[in-house]
């Protein structure tokens, strides 16, 4: 007969499951699209492995970190483990590392040879090559058969993925296609913006997170997060309620900046630190 307690780690483990889950799904919907799930999968593992060898210095500091510890905190066995640290001395940042980036998504690798390998430059202009749609080695056909590897992927798929971006322009009587001005972003600078902005400020809610976390036993250091929201709103009421709390969390934006404007230093110093107050609104839960 199991302990009545046998249990109780499979429900915290489900439970956490869950909020990581859906965290995760809202994560990747604004991810897809812009980046690969290969890429997405090397980026958490760095990242994780880096957190927890960061989470052993500070049990032990001026320690080094045991494989076997380490081993323990991730779940990857130690050969692995020595795989991925070389990486992390290798990419020193992330955001930075050329070949990290160019693999982003497979159309990245596909734009990227076209805008550098001199079978499709225009040795006059200099440009990438108008190519043929499919064909001989001038195509656009042989042009993804030279960038990826990955089977599944069809030059078609790539294609029509560049083309809704607007990053290519086909033309279909004369069955060719043109990569439109190199200036053109992948994602569009707006875009992107919106995204930097948004998860800085997915980012800074973690970190009341983790925070809150660590002094669960000490309320009065505890940061203030809260949230409020009714699943018992009419539908047509909708726009009312986004402009009505739009004008209230606006409100709230220009009296949050003047306070802590009363505080702000006018010179640098090594002892500062960031603190702020991140507002919005939300609807849907799924």
């Amino acid at each position: 007969m199991n302990h009545p307690n046998a249990d109780n780690h499979l429900k915290e483990a489900a439970a956490l499951t869950r909020a990581v889950e859906k965290v995760m799904r809202k994560f990747v919907r604004l991810l897809i699209g812009r980046m690969s799930l290969a890429r997405l999968q090397e980026l958490i593992r760095l990242v994780f492995v880096q957190e927890a060898e960061a989470f052993l210095k500070r049990e032990r500091p001026g320690k080094n970190v045991a494989m076997t510890k380490l081993a323990l905190l991730t779940g990857l066995d130690t050969r692995t483990l020595g795989k991925v640290k070389e990486e992390m001395v290798q990419l020193n940042s992330i955001a930075e590392n050329e070949s990290f980036l160019k693999g982003f998504l497979p159309s990245f690798k596909v734009l990227d040879r076209w805008q550098s390998d001199p079978k499709f430059i225009d040795k006059s202009s200099g440009e990438p090559k108008v190519l043929e749609i499919a064909g001989g080695e001038s195509s656009f056909e042989f042009l993804v058969s030279l960038a990826l590897t990955s089977r599944g992927i069809t030059y078609k798929s790539i294609m029509d993925r560049l083309e809704k971006n607007g990053i290519v322009s086909i033309n279909v009587a004369e069955k060719t296609i043109r990569l439109n001005a190199q200036s053109e972003a992948f994602i569009g600078r707006e875009k992107l913006d919106m995204i930097e902005i948004g998860l800085a400020s997915v980012s800074s809610l973690m970190s009341t997170v983790e925070h809150n976390v660590n002094q669960a036993d000490l309320s009065e250091e505890k940061l203030f997060q809260r949230g409020f929201w009714s699943y018992k709103l009419n539908i047509s009421d909708q726009k009312t309620i986004r402009k009505k709390l739009f004008e209230y969390l606006q409100s709230l934006d220009e009296r949050t900046m003047q306070e802590i404007a009363v505080f702000e230093e006018n010179e640098q110093s090594t002892q500062q630190f960031t603190a702020g107050v991140s507002m919005f609104y939300f609807e849907g839960e799924d």
